[in-house]
Order: C-alpha cells, then sequence, then structure tokens
C-alpha cells in the first residue's frame, strides 16, 4: 500500500463535471487524462452520458490547456 501512496503522491483525482475540472487545474504543469465516453456506444449505460456536442467541447478545451500538450485521451472507437 505504502508504494501505491509513493507512486500517487502528487496525484489529484477529481469526480467534478469535465469542464469544472479544467477550471480547477488548467495551469502549465498539469497533465490532464481524460475518459469520456464511447461516441459510438450506448449511452444509456452512462450516468453522464455524452453527445457529439460534448466530445467536440471537449477536444476544444484540451487544444486550448495552458500547459505544454500533456495530456492524456482514452478513445475507442
Amino acid at each position: 500500500m505504502r508504494a501505491v501512496a509513493r507512486r500517487l503522491s502528487g496525484v489529484t483525482i477529481e469526480h467534478l463535471p469535465w469542464q469544472r475540472v479544467f477550471d480547477l487545474y488548467d495551469v502549465p504543469e498539469t497533465t490532464f487524462f481524460c475518459d469520456p465516453p464511447y461516441a459510438d456506444g450506448d449511452q444509456s449505460i452512462y450516468d453522464h452520458a455524452f453527445a457529439e456536442v460534448d466530445h467536440r467541447a471537449l477536444r476544444e478545451r484540451l487544444r486550448a490547456v495552458k500547459g505544454d500538450g500533456s495530456q492524456l485521451m482514452a478513445i475507442t472507437r
């Protein structure tokens, strides 16, 4: 367990709307990991489904982050 605690030292995990996370943490030192709902999947399985407009908004926000482009995004098609 100590190894896990050391590995996650300095990591912040939030359970907030994605827009709010960007508002709070968008500084040059931040790396964002985004894992949005599947674009072509069954949206009814998600608590917070994403429409195409939501995926586009996330894409645009990622393009505008203040950091050096160090964001990760999991996308499955």
